[in-house]
């Protein structure tokens, strides 16, 4: 099929139609087998399956707290959230206990040290 557009080629913006699409393309588009060639319906599907799988990952979370000048720290797996805060925890992993020093040095709460930067982690599809 051809169809004029307003731009082609421009990444990160969709062409779009400049004569409106009617109900016959429309039901063309709609009922359509989506991949051109064998190849990309099997490379699509494990882009899915991948995708699928990422969503399904469990959310970890290292919670870690400085009250009276002690350090406390442990890995936890929230159920859900609820007044946004965690409504329950499916597993806790207690890592630093009040009272604990762990590794010598870790809870050098007097060090010159610039603090560390922390970023977000930002993922691309």
């Amino acid at each position: 099929m051809f169809q004029t557009v307003d731009c082609a080629c421009l990444e990160g913006q969709n062409p779009k139609v400049i004569s409106e699409i009617g109900t016959g393309k429309e039901t063309v588009i709609h009922d359509s087998e989506r991949f051109l060639f064998p190849e990309m319906e099997a490379a699509a599907r494990e882009r899915e399956a991948k995708l699928s799988a990422f969503q399904r990952a469990e959310a970890w979370y290292l919670c870690t707290a400085f009250l009276n000048g002690s350090v406390t720290c442990e890995l936890s797996r929230p159920s859900g959230v609820e007044d946004k805060q965690f409504s329950g925890f499916i597993e806790r992993i207690f890592i630093l206990r009040d009272g604990e020093t762990g590794p010598a040095g870790l809870l050098d709460l007097e060090d010159d040290a610039p603090p560390i930067e922390i970023k977000p982690l930002v993922l691309k599809r």
